[in-house]
């Protein structure tokens, strides 16, 4: 689980993951898309990944962990990319490995969905006739907040 700055070297994700006992071998490269998060109009020109990178980091590690239990997968790697990169630059990567396709294909769509509501990453939105605006997206917030601790009840007695 990693987050960093140059692109993804894809086969040294694959050769990290392959394993004997492992049938499917799947990599998911999330680009940039020159529309807009939700639709419209306007075309973005560049995104803007900023994060909190020691939660980040455990948040991504808690993904990978929660994967390996609910699914049957042997190995995930989820690397996300931070700074500034144009459309069609690579900014998420997920690397894994499992005996059979249907359990890898599964475990991949859990780990993005979930990579993107708990994971602290802000995306920017830049636009190409000027303006920009930070997504929400799919992040639950109440995952990533930081919350005061409850107060304790002064003991009775």
């Amino acid at each position: 689980m990693r987050l960093q700055k140059e692109d993804f070297d894809v086969r040294t994700a694959i050769a990290r993951v392959s394993r004997p006992d492992c049938g499917a071998q799947l990599v998911y490269l999330g680009t940039v898309r020159a529309t807009p998060h939700g639709g419209g109009k306007k075309r973005v020109v560049r995104l803007e990944y900023e994060a909190f990178r020691q939660m980040a980091e455990a948040k991504l590690a808690a993904v990978r962990t929660e994967a390996l239990r609910r699914f049957d997968i042997k190995e995930l790697l989820l690397h996300h990319r931070i700074g500034k990169f144009r459309t069609g630059e690579n900014v998420v990567m997920l690397a894994m490995s499992a005996p059979h396709r249907d359990e890898a294909l599964a475990a991949a769509g859990w780990a993005i969905a979930e990579m993107k509501q708990t994971v602290p990453i802000w995306k920017k939105e830049v636009y190409a006739k000027g303006g920009a605006r930070w997504v929400v997206g799919e992040m639950r917030v109440k995952e990533v907040v930081a919350r005061k601790p409850k107060r304790r009840s002064p003991r009775k007695g």
